[in-house]
């Protein structure tokens, strides 16, 4: 999620280099382009997690995931409605069911949720080949026809579609272990960032554009992702803050992606691009990341809160 946010604070904040600003600037040009490519995966990182732990799909839990969607939704709607800083218009009821561009993560998600059940019966019972063959078959079709060609519309990878792929190829990796990916996850993962960048680079210097290397679709991302995932499995640690951070991960991306809150976070993320620069600006605009982060996992205690009051009231209720 930090990835998320990073992707969003800088990638949309500030233009991809061209040609000139190569030539003129390389060295932050570079830098840029390094930071593009290792964090853009941070969407697929969170599939591929729910992947290898695997979702439990429940109508329960499904109640639990809509109840933080749209309590997060509603209420920071109703605050600025009752603040005076918004007025109600037509575009808010539209926002209000969540029907933006910027929550299409969300609906995504909440279509692999409900398929889930479907893709862990594939998962656990089918066996390797076979599972060898649907990813080998899959991620060839979708690199042709969406990646490369563009003759599928996958959205850049922004689809449900994406999804199932990841989802499958986490349960695969977690069923089937890689030893080679697994004892070399780093140095994989730092190899295929400098591959990507250098044809970002590259492609920005003489086509003016990023070679689609910053699409979640593209191959070289979705395997940096299986990296980090071999990776941080190997860390084996208990910390309270951590799992206190990582429970609202999901509400940081609905609150800070708000239809209404959106535009500030880029203005605070713009106003230090603009005011700083170098090293300074890193440390800068790393601890706003960190404090928004942190705001959004406040806010979500609220939620928490409410939704285990309902649980247990309801628990409660039926003894």
């Amino acid at each position: 999620m930090m990835g998320v946010l990073a992707g969003h604070g800088v990638g949309m904040v500030n233009a991809l280099p061209t040609r000139e600003t190569i030539q003129s600037s390389p060295l932050s040009s570079l830098s840029f382009i390094l930071f593009s490519c290792v964090f853009v995966g941070g969407v697929n990182v969170f599939v591929l997690i729910s992947g290898w732990f695997g979702i439990r799909a429940s109508v329960k839990g499904l109640l639990k995931l809509l109840f933080q969607f749209f309590f997060l939704l509603w209420g920071v709607t109703a605050v600025l409605l009752l603040t005076g800083m918004i007025q109600i218009e037509e575009l808010t009821f539209k926002n209000c069911l969540g029907l933006t561009d910027g929550y299409w993560f969300v609906v995504a998600y909440i279509g692999l949720y409900i398929l889930s059940p479907v893709l862990n019966l594939f998962a656990e019972q089918a066996s390797q080949r076979q599972q060898q063959f649907l990813l080998i078959s899959f991620y060839v079709f979708q690199c042709y026809y969406s990646w490369t060609t563009s003759y599928l519309d996958y959205f850049g990878g922004y689809s449900i579609v994406l999804f199932i792929g990841l989802y499958l190829t986490a349960r695969y990796f977690k069923r089937f272990p890689v030893k080679y990916i697994e004892n070399r996850s780093w140095s994989l993962f730092i190899i295929l960032v400098v591959c990507a960048s250098l044809v970002m680079l590259l492609s920005l210097f003489f086509f003016g554009n990023a070679g689609r290397m910053v699409r979640y679709d593209n191959p070289l991302v979705i395997l940096e992702g299986i990296c980090l995932i071999f990776a941080f499995q190997k860390w084996h640690f208990q910390s309270k803050i951590v799992n206190w951070l990582a429970a609202s991960c999901f509400a940081v991306y609905i609150l800070h992606y708000h239809p209404y809150i959106f535009g500030r976070f880029l203005q605070g993320a713009r106003a230090i691009s603009t005011s700083s620069s170098g090293l300074f600006y890193v440390g800068e605009i790393a601890l706003f990341l960190m404090v928004v982060y942190l705001a959004c996992a406040i806010v979500d205690q609220l939620r928490i809160l409410l939704w285990y009051w309902m649980v247990q009231r309801k628990d409660n209720s039926g003894k």
